[in-house]
């Protein structure tokens, strides 16, 4: 299987809840939360799993599903750097 690590960027304005709701929401969803703070969740899991929850392949571009939108502002995918191109 392969995994996708992601983090979701909670919302600027967000309570200092926020993080906490925002990894457990991600751990019902059946991600495992590897880090959180107070500007977002680190989050991994399966990519079959990712590809339901968030409707798409992980990408450089990802919707926030409904469960999240209420403290998260994006997901973004941490990408390896490329150190010679």
């Amino acid at each position: 299987m392969t995994q996708v690590r992601a983090r979701a960027v909670l919302h600027p304005d967000a309570g200092p809840e926020a993080a906490r709701q925002a990894a457990r929401i991600l751990a019902e969803l059946g991600f495992d939360v590897v880090q959180e703070d107070a500007g977002g969740v680190a989050f991994a899991g399966d990519a079959e799993r990712f590809e339901q929850v968030f409707g798409t392949p992980a990408a450089a571009s990802v919707p926030v599903p409904a469960e999240l939108s209420g403290v998260a502002a994006s997901i973004v995918i941490p990408r390896r750097p490329e150190l010679f191109p």
